[in-house]
């Protein structure tokens, strides 16, 4: 084998090649050398692809991919080994992929997507239903949140150790958040203090993860629950003819470009190879949110190359159409495709109802049916007491609240702690749009000022159909599970933290979740995965929607904008269709029209 292996590097004849690697591919089947066997698989594939053999290629991936799906199905009950193990199994996924595009396969193409993303979500959400069921021993829920606690404390000291400055953006806007940067050289107790911090705080996440798949591992039931299926092409047929008005995008990296598929019921499925990189559809997905952002004219002309890029590809499917599902991949997750504009100046948003959702298999086993209306319980929680002076005279036009931030701060004096910096702004348009959806929903009850603890959330808000959290925010793109949400302060603490990690082990019954505070829906990306951060723990407490942020939101317009959806919930058909046609209102006011 070893004399066929060197052979077949050294020709340079590519038929001898392939017929070479095919005998070794033989003789490593017949000794039952896995490891080698799937090494010489990769390589027929790869010869294959080079030369344009798209037939030969699809069949020795389709074989590798096989075979990672039976790993998958043996790992250990543990999402952060399958989540490290799967984003370093994408390889074959990714030029299977590129074969489907490249042979206008749709159903390949989407099988191939659907493998790739958010398993572990997927995973998660079917142990979760017999986590309800389960009850641990009083010591092993004990040793849990033990751990727990004391990743949360560790977390509390990497923040002290990293500090951050108090000052504002310096642009007279008076958003007074902390600005990123770097830490002073002079500082290396702090760098080495957060060095250890952050092994701490990793080594807690894997041995507290660690004793879930052991607790796993013991009971059928999690067995049972495992193998969350693949969507067919005949489920999608089915779920897209309930609303043939609703159309599909489906982003994915593949090794070279981004693969598009399109999904529409009574259309052909189309799937499309953008033949972008992934570099370079970063580098235009981050031009284009700092432009919006900074309100910069070149933002018009960056969001139609995505435009262009993204969209235009299917706007055959396009026409017509109400609804569009996004599912994105990589940094298109943070595109706001809402904002994008075509060549006439057009907003997407204008022409369809838009929702982004993790993966098409979690979308057509969550969500469907109307939205909640008038006569569903409700929970408003809005400007928690966080240490804020009250508003007041002329104070809101010197400043424009910005409803949280983005960490890490990395502070370049340590003079003060990040989360107090955004405690203290006031938020009055909160108080005011809690109490305006509040008068919508009869008999819902409101949280404000010194009420709107976290305890009082959790308690309240696990029986409610909708929950409503109006607050300062921040997502951590390091660690996100400690992202969070502000709230009123007990025990003399001016405020307090709802972190991703709590809300994880919440129990919902929410049809809608929205998060009313800046960038809820950022987090970490993991290959594979997605983002992780408040709206994936959102979604795996219970929630079939939530409604979030991809950047800071201005106090005052995000009351307009969620006054406005929710009086839209009364007749809209889909939380997306109530969203969509707020913003469209906010289109056409002068003051408002703007993205950002």
């Amino acid at each position: 084998m070893r004399y066929l292996l060197v052979l077949s590097a050294e020709t340079e004849d590519a038929t001898q090649q392939s017929e070479v690697l095919g005998e070794a591919h033989q003789l490593a089947e017949l000794g039952g050398l896995d490891v080698v066997d799937a090494r010489i698989t990769e390589e027929l594939a790869q010869k294959a692809l080079d030369r344009g053999d798209l037939t030969t290629a699809r069949g020795a991936l389709t074989e590798l991919v096989g075979r990672e799906e039976g790993k998958r199905q043996r790992l250990a009950f543990d999402p952060l080994l399958r989540q490290q193990w799967f984003a370093d199994s994408l390889g074959c996924y990714r030029r299977l992929l590129r074969v489907a595009a490249l042979q206008h396969d749709p159903l390949l193409a989407l099988d191939c997507a659907e493998r790739m993303r958010s398993r572990a979500l997927l995973d998660q959400l079917a142990w979760r239903k017999v986590d309800m069921a389960l009850r641990l021993p009083p010591g092993l829920r004990g040793r849990l949140a033990a751990l727990r606690e004391a990743r949360r404390q560790a977390y509390a000291l990497l923040q002290q150790a990293l500090g951050s400055p108090a000052s504002g953006d310096g642009e007279g806007r008076g958003i007074y958040i902390p600005i990123r940067g770097p830490l002073e050289s002079d500082q290396p107790s702090a760098l080495g203090d957060a060095a250890g911090l952050r092994v701490l705080i990793e080594s807690l996440a894997q041995e507290e993860a660690a004793l879930e798949s052991a607790v796993r591992e013991a009971v059928p039931a999690y067995q049972a629950a495992a193998g969350t299926p693949i969507p067919t092409g005949g489920d999608v047929k089915r779920a897209l003819a309930r609303d043939p008005s609703l159309l599909v995008l489906e982003y994915t990296l593949s090794d070279q470009g981004v693969v598009l598929l399109g999904l529409r019921s009574g259309r052909t499925p189309t799937v499309w190879l953008i033949k972008e990189s992934g570099e370079t559809v970063w580098e235009h997905v981050g031009k284009f949110r700092e432009l919006i952002w900074k309100r910069q004219g070149e933002a018009q002309k960056e969001g139609q190359w995505l435009y262009s890029k993204l969209v235009s590809p299917m706007v055959p499917l396009l026409i017509g159409a109400r609804r569009l599902w996004i599912v994105a991949d990589g940094a298109l997750q943070l595109v706001p495709f809402g904002a994008l504009q075509d060549i006439t100046g057009e907003y997407l948003a204008s022409r369809v109802a838009l929702a982004c959702t993790p993966s098409l298999s979690l979308a057509l086993s969550s969500r469907g049916g109307r939205p909640p209306t008038a006569g569903t319980s409700a929970l408003i929680v809005a400007a928690p007491a966080t240490g804020a002076p009250e508003a007041g005279g002329d104070e809101r036009g010197l400043y424009l609240p910005i409803r949280g931030m983005y960490l890490p701060i990395r502070g370049e004096d340590g003079a003060s702690d990040a989360l107090t910096s955004m405690a203290i702004v006031a938020l009055p348009g909160a108080r005011a749009e809690g109490q305006a959806v509040a008068k919508l929903f009869p008999g819902s009850r409101i949280l404000t000022g010194a009420e709107a603890t976290k305890e009082a959330l959790l308690i309240q808000g696990s029986q409610c159909d909708v929950v409503h959290i109006a607050t300062h925010g921040y997502a951590d793109p390091d660690i996100p599970e400690f992202s969070g949400l502000l709230c009123a302060g007990t025990g003399g603490k001016p405020y307090e933290v709802l972190t991703a990690q709590e809300v994880y082990l919440w129990n919902l019954q929410a049809r809608l979740v929205t998060l009313s505070a800046c960038q809820t829906g950022l987090g970490k990306t993991i290959e594979g995965e997605g983002l992780l951060g408040l709206t994936r723990a959102f979604i795996y407490a219970g929630a079939q929607d939530v409604v979030c942020s991809l950047w800071p939101v201005s106090d005052e317009s995000t009351q307009k904008l969620m006054e406005a959806f929710y009086a839209n919930l009364k007749t809209a058909g889909s939380v997306e269709e109530a969203l969509t046609q707020a913003q469209r209102t906010l289109l056409q006011d002068e003051k408002t029209k703007h993205p950002f």
